[in-house]
């Protein structure tokens, strides 16, 4: 697997956050990402932290989901949801 330029990890960020939200018109959630590019050249890998701010107290938790993307074809898609509770 070749290495992915920076620009398209930032790209799938931005993809994933604005599909969050269209597909939810308005959520009371801040989001904040930093992608460290710092080991791509060597390792093909890149850090993704995403960090998430309620403007308001949450009445139900949210899931989120990552899309990583290539030349327009989807490369890799990670959910991300709290746990069932039993």
């Amino acid at each position: 697997m070749t290495p992915r330029p920076p620009a398209d990890i930032i790209r799938a960020l931005l993809l994933a956050l604005a599909g969050t939200a269209t597909a939810q018109s308005s959520l009371p959630v801040q989001a904040k990402a930093t992608v460290d590019v710092g080991s791509l050249a060597t390792t093909g890998r890149a850090a993704l932290r995403l960090r998430f701010t309620t403007e308001t107290l949450l009445k139900v938790p949210y899931a989120v989901r990552v899309e990583l993307f290539s030349g327009g074809r989807r490369i890799q898609r990670r959910d991300h949801a709290p746990p069932t509770p039993t």
